[in-house]
């Protein structure tokens, strides 16, 4: 599966401020990592801040075949019903690895997230790695993404679907670094080049206190409330900004590119249409393919506009969910 990602193995592929890791080193510390997730249970929550430990540990879980959850709290599995292993480490290994990737199917590699929900309680959304990384190559080709030298840094954390998919996913197949130290203040950002995943409350503070990077970024990536317009205003003076509209059931539905747009373009392959309870939402990305959200919204062709986000999930092909 990792053959897909990457065509030149000597690639650097991870950089933090220790040194770099080129992609087969990286396929390296899969490898040697694949005994010590055999030996967890059968199901494995991932979640850890460092995201070379997170990267390692996923790709190894989804080796070993295990069913797979990203928590992005871990106050989230309190309710959880089975036994679980949670992974927050990886070995760092890069000797010889004694045996080769095995052949999966990624349709049955079950990735499920677990989130707060809007009402506070703990839900478990089932997809499967397929549906993850059609979602990825479908931002790729509707954002038109391009193939160049990018090295991707978040303020955020992989263990929510958005950061999953713009910090793991995006980069493997579009060929971007990643920078696995977290950044936790805009002086961090001090790299050529960089596409910047973050949210609007990081990005606020910088509006708030004028403040800017010490190299601005060639693009920020926000998403997990709308980006208020005038932090949107300041921020695109200095850079190319994009405000992303999804959801942990849906994946990324729409997005923005500039703060005049009142309206947000659907991804390629992304459908909606209003329904009495809401928004039908009719994506590939998901097991469900069509799912109900109770956020406000315009629909005009392939233009929507956002009038309230709401209680996220109602049903799911009829069968209704607890909000």
């Amino acid at each position: 599966m990792l053959e897909k990602f990457y065509s030149n193995n000597n690639d650097i592929f991870l950089k933090n401020v220790s040194g770099e890791i080129t992609f087969s080193d990286f396929r390296t510390l899969v490898l040697n990592n694949l005994d010590k997730m055999r030996s967890k249970k059968e199901n494995v929550v991932i979640s850890s801040d460092d995201i070379l430990s997170f990267i390692v540990s996923f790709f190894a879980a989804v080796f070993s075949q295990k069913n797979i959850f990203l928590a992005d709290e871990i106050v989230n599995l309190k309710n959880l019903n089975f036994e679980y292993d949670i992974v927050s480490d990886c070995k760092i290994d890069y000797s010889q690895p004694t045996e080769t990737f095995p052949e999966i199917n990624e349709e049955e590699i079950f990735v499920s997230l677990l989130t707060s929900g809007s009402s506070g309680t703990p839900k478990i959304i089932k997809n499967n790695l397929f549906n993850l990384v059609a979602e990825a190559q479908g931002i790729i080709d509707s954002t038109e993404l391009k193939k160049e030298d990018c090295i991707v840094a978040t303020t955020t954390t992989c263990s929510h679907r958005y950061g999953f998919t713009y910090i793991i996913l995006i980069p493997l197949l579009i060929g971007y670094q990643i920078y696995t130290d977290k950044l936790f203040y805009p002086d961090n950002v001090n790299f050529k080049n960089c596409l910047l995943i973050s949210t609007p409350s990081f990005l606020d503070i910088l509006k708030n206190n004028n403040l800017q990077f010490p190299i601005a970024p060639k693009c920020i990536i926000s998403a997990g409330a709308k980006l208020k317009q005038e932090t949107f205003e300041y921020l695109e003076k200095y850079q190319s900004v994009v405000d992303i509209y999804g959801a942990t059931e849906t994946g990324v539905s729409a997005y923005r590119k500039n703060s005049q747009d009142k309206e947000l373009t659907l991804l390629n392959d992304v459908k909606m249409m209003s329904d009495e309870d809401g928004t039908i939402v009719i994506t590939p990305y998901a097991i469900e393919k069509e799912v109900i959200v109770s956020d406000l919204i315009d629909v005009n062709q392939n233009k929507i506009t956002l009038k309230a986000r709401t209680d996220r999930l109602l049903k799911i092909q009829e069968k209704i969910k607890e909000c």
